[in-house]
Parts: structure tokens; C-alpha cells; sequence
């Protein structure tokens, strides 16, 4: 099961190297439009076949945007935040429950962006502004129309299909300036129209963003327009998945969706109302969060997954009794789920020590309430030696010596 990602595309500068202007110098704008084909708006059918609709984040401002209407060979201009930066959440795209079965949870979604650099001449304003609502309008129309080309056999955005999206746009382009300009307007700029320098579609799968990361995002053109080169980068932060929802996958994907609305209405119901009162729990969530990806993996052992259902099933009775201790059946499959995933991080340090303190605070409030867990949770952050006195006495959750490696 994949993560949610938060993506970062930032350009940073563009560089002229030539400006290929004659006597006077360039006036460079520039249009983006970042996109995003994600599990908000798009879903793998029984087909096996992508259906839904792009989500795009268009930018303002056409003529004069970059803030730079003098730009000569050497010089390099910072693309300004409010054309050249976005922040987005990437959700995987979700499959249907026949895919599930065969071991595949989710397919990457997909996040990119366009980009126009133009070089101001006789094109009016309104004309300009009217060719980049043009852009907009056609980056939307043809990956809405690419979306269903694709699916579980292809996954990939071709280059093809790159081609021919930007070739229809162009077009749109063209007509649109056209369209809004008046005679006179269309001669004059006829004779010396706006000059398109080059064009680029940087486009990442989510997961070729978490391989690359930081990711570059780099052109050059060198053309009878000049010389320019763009630089940028886009930087993805994994954002760990609700440990709940890693087994809520595997028992929708055996027991069918319904089987787990009952202990996820009563997790909701006690994150919203009660796990407030117990301030300091969030930084062992965190723990549980920052390991779903190894909880995910020790599912695959059958006793593990068998223990880890069990405990999730019972959470509504488990949250309904917090005051009753907590039976040893309950432990005993807490404590397999996590001496499971302590033989699968050995090269992860971070992860030994996150699960070693979890094994150590359960074992050390075995036979307690669930109140008790969270109350002594709550009172003291994970760390090497931590002191808990929410049980009456100064208790030690002491790490105890690990075998070598470990």
C-alpha cells in the first residue's frame, strides 16, 4: 500500500545564454500549469482501465510576469513563487477489489507540470492573456481525454502521448489569440508575433518522485529564439499511512469493505472525542505511523496478519471497556505483530529503536487497562530510559540489551 506523497515543484531561475533579440533585448514570460492524476479524482475499474479526471493548478499572468522586460545574453532571472512554485498532496489510485486479491493495493499516481516560455513582441496583452487561458483549458481537456488510455498494463505517460498533447494545445493557442485580438491587433502582430522559445512537460509517477528525490527539473532550449536554460526541482515527503488503514486494507481485501466500518467508526469516534484528554499519546502514534510501511510487510506472515485482524476487529469492545485490563489474548497478538516487525528493520535504525521502546511499554503494562496504557503513554515521550509515573510508582521502560546487530 502506498503512502500519500506531498510534492513540491519550485523553478528557480531561468538563465539566458542568448537572447537572439538583434539590437535590443528579450522580454521572456512564461505559463505553467502543474498537474496532478491522482486517487482524488481517478479510480482503476473493473476493466482494469483508469477512469476520472486530471486535477490542474494554473498560474496567473502573462506579459511581464517573470518581473524582467530587459533580459540580455549572461543574465539570470528568478522565476517568481507565484508561477514557478506548487505544493501538492499525491494520492495513490485506489483498484478494485479483484486486483487487491492478486497483492496490488494501489497504482502511482502521477504529478507534472507544463511549461510555456514565450518572448513578448507585437502579441497584444488581452491576446497573450487569451492564449493562456487557452493553455489551461487544453492541458485539462487532453489529459482528460489521455486518462482512459491508460491502466493496469499502462501505467506510463509515453512520450507519444506527450507529443501529441502539446500539439494540440499549440493550436488552441494560436486560435485563441486570434479569436481575441482585433484586425489590426492580428496584422500587427502577424508581422512580429510572439515568439514561443520552447516548451517542456516534466511528468513523475509517484513512485519515480520518491526515487529521485530530489527530482530536477531542467530544459534548455537553443533555437532561432535564443539560448535559454530553466532550472528547478521537485521534492516529495512521504506521508506515512494510518496504521488502521494498512489492516483495514487487508480485511476489506479478504472480508469485503464492510467488514471494517465498525472499528474504524470507533477509532474515528475516540480520536475525535477522547484521544485529546491524553496529551503526549501523538508522539507514539507517530511511532506506529513512522512503521507502517514494516506493518504492511509484516502482514504478509499469516499468524501475524491472523493476530493483527484480531486485535483490529475487536477494537470497538477493546475501546467501549478501556477500564478493563487488557486479557492476555490481546497482548499476546500486540506483542507478535511487534517482535514480527523487529526481524524485518535490522538495516533500519531508526525503526529497532522505535519498535524495541513500543515491545518494552508493552511489556511493561501487561495486565493493565487500556486508561493505564494511554495515561503512562501520554505522560512520557518514546526515548531510551524514559521514567512513567502515571501507574503510582517511578517505572523504567528499559531497553534491554539486543542481541549484536540489533
Amino acid at each position: 500500500m502506498r503512502n500519500n506523497l506531498k510534492v513540491k515543484f519550485h523553478f528557480d531561475r531561468l538563465h539566458c545564454h542568448d537572447e537572439a533579440d538583434g539590437w535590443g533585448n528579450a522580454e521572456p514570460y512564461m505559463w505553467t500549469v502543474f498537474f496532478k492524476i491522482d486517487g482524488t479524482t481517478c479510480r482503476l475499474n473493473d476493466s482494469l482501465m483508469l477512469e476520472g479526471t486530471a486535477t490542474i493548478f494554473t498560474t496567473h499572468g502573462s506579459h511581464g510576469n517573470l518581473g524582467d522586460s530587459d533580459v540580455d545574453a549572461g543574465d539570470t532571472v528568478p522565476i517568481p513563487s507565484a508561477i514557478g512554485f506548487k505544493e501538492m498532496t499525491l494520492t495513490p489510485i485506489p483498484v478494485p477489489d479483484i486486483v487487491k486479491k492478486l497483492g496490488t493495493d494501489d497504482v502511482p499516481a502521477v504529478a507534472g507540470c507544463i511549461v510555456v516560455l514565450m518572448e513578448e513582441d507585437n502579441v497584444s496583452d488581452d491576446g497573450a492573456e487569451a492564449g493562456h487561458h487557452a493553455l489551461n483549458a487544453g492541458v485539462q481537456q487532453a489529459l482528460n481525454s489521455l486518462i482512459p488510455t491508460l491502466g493496469f498494463t499502462k501505467q506510463d505517460i509515453s512520450d507519444d502521448d506527450i507529443k501529441d498533447l502539446t500539439g494540440k494545445i499549440q493550436s488552441k493557442i494560436e486560435n485563441a489569440i486570434k479569436n481575441q485580438q482585433n484586425f489590426f491587433e492580428n496584422f500587427w502582430s502577424w508581422i512580429n508575433a510572439d515568439d514561443t522559445i520552447g516548451t517542456a512537460v516534466f511528468k513523475f509517477s509517484g513512485d519515480q518522485l520518491l526515487e529521485q528525490n530530489p527530482a530536477s527539473l531542467h530544459k534548455r532550449w537553443t533555437n532561432d529564439n535564443g539560448d535559454w536554460e530553466l532550472f528547478g526541482s521537485v521534492d516529495t515527503l512521504e506521508q506515512p499511512s494510518c496504521p488502521a488503514n494498512v489492516v483495514k486494507g487487508i480485511i476489506d481485501a479478504v472480508f469485503g469493505e464492510s467488514s471494517s466500518k465498525k472499528s474504524m467508526s470507533a477509532m474515528h469516534d475516540f480520536r475525535n472525542n477522547e484521544f485529546k484528554r491524553f496529551d503526549g499519546l501523538e508522539y507514539w502514534w507517530a511511532i506506529a505511523q513512522r512503521n507502517s510501511h514494516y506493518l504492511k510487510l509484516a502482514l504478509n506472515n499469516r499468524e501475524v496478519s491472523e493476530a493483527a485482524v484480531s486485535l483490529f476487529q475487536d477494537i470497538p469492545e477493546l475501546l467501549s471497556n478501556r477500564e478493563k485490563p487488557l486479557s492476555d489474548f490481546h497482548f499476546n497478538c500486540a506483542a507478535k505483530v511487534l517482535k514480527h516487525i523487529a526481524t524485518l528493520n535490522e538495516k533500519d535504525r531508526q525503526s529497532r529503536k522505535d519498535i524495541n521502546r513500543s515491545i518494552d511499554a508493552l511489556n511493561m503494562l501487561q495486565g493493565k487497562s487500556l486508561n493505564d496504557l494511554f495515561e503512562s503513554l501520554s505522560k512520557v515521550r518514546p526515548a531510551r530510559y524514559p521514567t512513567v509515573k502515571a501507574l503510582g510508582s517511578d517505572l523504567k521502560l528499559k531497553i534491554q540489551k539486543r542481541e549484536s546487530g540489533r
